[in-house]
C-alpha cells in the first residue's frame, strides 16, 4: 500500500498468488489509489516472463497479470540480476554441546535444485489442483547443476558451501534425470552434504539410494502422513497399493523402509499430520498422536508435525469452498483473509471430524503433545547420535578419500537431524500466551464452544497463559 501510494510498481508472485489469483483483486487493487501499476505472475518467474514484465513496464504498459510455464532453467545462477534463495541459518545448533555456538555462526545451509516438478495429486497439496503443464517435470541439465555448486566451492570447501537443502518437491520423480545428475556429482571434485524431500519408495532400489549416499546425501524429508492406512487412501496417497499389495500394515511398510534408508548412513524424519478423518482423541493421554510417538521412536526418525489444513489451491480447498467446511469463513471475508496466517498447517482451518469432537483445541493438543514427546531437541539428540554411527560407516564417496571428510559425513547426519528439533521450538513459541498476544491454547480455548473439551482441558490451558 505505502509503494503504491507512491508511484513504485509491484509484481507480486509465489504459490498463493498461483493458486489463488483473485484474491490480489479482492483484498489489494480495490484499495489501492494506483492499481494499474500493480501486476502479478501466475506460475513460475520464469527467464521470458520477468523480461515480458521489465519491458511493458519500460513501456508504462504494465498488463494486470502474466503466465510463466518453465519453472527451472540452464544458466540463470550467477546472472548479476539474479538473486540466489536465501541461506538457512542453523540457529539449533547453538544448543550443541560445548562447540554449538561456535558452529551456529559459521555454518551455512545453501538452497538449491536441478529440477521441479510433481505429477502427484495429493488432495491435500496446494498444487494438486495446477494444470499439468505448471507442475509438469522440468529439469536442469546434469552439467548445469554441478557447476553451480562447483562455483561456490572455486576457492576452497568451508562449512558456508558444503551443506546444502536440495528442494524438488520429491527428488525421486527426477527418474533417469536424477542418475545423471548424482553421476555428474560423484564423478566431480565437489564435497558436499546435502537434505531433501523424497518419497519413501527411494528405498525400493539400494542401487539409488547407494548413489544418493555417494552424492552427500545425509537426510531425507519424508511426507509419511498417517500411520491409519484409511487416511492415506482419503489424502490421496500414491503407496496405498503397495501396502495392499504386501499385506502388511503401514507402520510395517513405513518401518522396512525406513531401516533401508537409514542402513546407507541417511537419516530421516517424517511428516505426519493431525485432524485426518480416522485419527482417535480417548483422553489426554490416549489419541492417535501416542502411536506416532512410539514409532517414530522405535525407527529412531525426527518428526515435522502439522494440522490437516485446506491450502488455498489444493482439491482440498475446492472441495471444502462447496461443502462450506471452512471454519473461519470463504474468501471474500476478513476472517478468511486473517486465518492464512495461522492455517499454514500449524493449525487446522477446516471442519475437525467428529472423532475429535470437532474441535480444533483437541487438534493442536494431539500435534503439540506428539511433538512434546518425540521433537525435543533431548530426543532430537538422542536420535542424532545413532545416525552418525551409521553415517560414518556408510560414508560419501569423498568420505571414502579423506578423514575428514569422513567426519563432515558424521557431523550431517547429526546436524541435519537436529534441524527437525526447530519444529518444535516454533509450536512452543505459537502455544504459549504473552503479555501482549493469546498463544494458541488460550485462543482456542476461549474459542472452544464443546462443554466436555473445556472441563478436559481447562487445567492443562492454564499451564501456557
Amino acid at each position: 500500500l505505502i509503494l503504491n501510494k507512491v508511484n513504485i510498481p509491484v509484481v507480486i508472485g509465489g504459490i498463493h498468488v498461483s493458486t489463488s489469483f483473485n484474491d490480489v483483486d479482492m483484498y489489494l487493487r480495490k484499495y489501492l489509489p494506483h492499481p494499474q501499476i500493480v501486476t502479478q505472475v501466475i506460475g513460475a518467474g520464469d527467464l521470458p516472463t520477468i523480461k515480458n514484465v521489465l519491458s511493458d513496464l519500460a513501456r508504462s504498459n504494465l498488463k494486470k497479470e502474466y503466465h510463466g510455464n518453465i519453472p527451472i532453467e540452464d544458466g540463470v545462477w550467477g546472472c548479476d540480476r539474479v538473486i540466489e534463495l536465501p541461506k538457512i541459518k542453523p540457529y539449533f545448533i547453538n544448543k550443541f554441546p560445548v562447540i554449538g555456538p561456535l558452529l551456529s555462526r559459521i555454518i551455512e545451509t545453501n538452497v538449491t535444485t536441478p529440477f521441479l516438478g510433481c505429477p502427484f495429486s495429493c488432495s491435500f497439496c496446494s498444487i494438486s489442483s495446477f494444470p499439468e503443464e505448471r507442475r509438469k517435470f522440468t529439469s536442469r541439465s546434469p552439467e548445469d547443476f554441478t557447476c553451480e555448486l562447483l562455483e561456490k566451492q572455486k576457492n576452497g570447501v568451508t562449512f558456508k558451501n558444503r551443506f546444502y537443502f536440495i528442494s524438488p518437491d520429491n527428488l525421486l520423480f527426477g527418474g533417469k534425470k536424477l542418475h545423471d545428475v548424482l553421476d555428474k556429482m560423484i564423478e566431480s571434485p565437489l564435497r558436499i552434504n546435502y537434505a531433501a524431500q523424497i518419497s519413501i519408495e527411494v528405498a525400493d532400489s539400494d542401487k539409488l539410494l547407494q548413489k544418493l549416499r555417494l552424492s552427500g546425501a545425509s537426510h531425507f524429508f519424508i511426507g509419511l502422513e498417517s500411520l491409519d492406512i484409511r487416511n492415506l487412501e482419503y489424502v490421496g496417497k500414491n503407496i496405498v497399493a503397495k501396502i495392499k499389495k504386501e499385506k502388511i500394515s503401514v507402520e510395517e511398510y513405513y518401518a522396512s523402509r525406513i531401516k533401508k534408508i537409514q542402513d546407507h548412513g541417511i537419516s530421516v524424519h517424517g511428516a505426519f499430520m493431525f485432524g485426518m478423518p480416522y485419527d482417535y482423541f480417548h483422553s489426554l493421554e490416549d489419541h492417535s498422536g501416542r502411536k506416532i510417538v512410539e514409532f517414530c521412536k522405535k525407527n529412531k526418525i525426527g518428526i515435522q508435525p502439522t494440522c490437516l489444513s485446506n491450502l488455498p489451491g489444493s482439491l482440498d480447498f475446492l472441495k471444502g469452498l462447496e461443502t462450506h467446511e471452512l471454519i473461519y469463513g470463504n474468501p471474500g471475508s476478513m476472517d478468511y483473509f486473517c486465518s492464512l496466517t495461522i492455517a499454514d498447517l500449524t493449525e487446522s482451518n477446516r471442519k475437525i471430524p467428529d472423532a475429535l469432537f470437532n474441535s480444533p483445541l483437541v487438534t493442536f493438543y494431539m500435534l503439540y503433545d506428539t511433538m512434546e514427546k518425540i521433537g525435543s531437541y533431548i530426543s532430537a539428540l538422542h536420535i542424532a547420535f545413532g545416525m552418525a554411527k551409521k553415517s560414518w560407516s556408510v560414508h560419501s564417496s569423498k568420505g571414502a578419500q579423506s578423514f575428514k571428510d569422513r567426519m563432515v559425513d558424521a557431523f550431517a547426519g547429526i546436524g541435519f537431524q537436529l534441524g527437525a528439533s526447530a519444529y518444535f521450538e516454533l509450536y512452543k513459541g505459537l502455544a504459549y500466551s504473552t503479555s501482549s498476544l493469546p498463544g494458541t491454547f488460550e485462543r482456542l480455548y476461549q474459542w472452544e464452544k464443546n462443554p466436555t473439551v473445556r472441563k478436559m482441558f481447562k487445567k492443562y490451558v492454564e499451564n501456557f497463559v
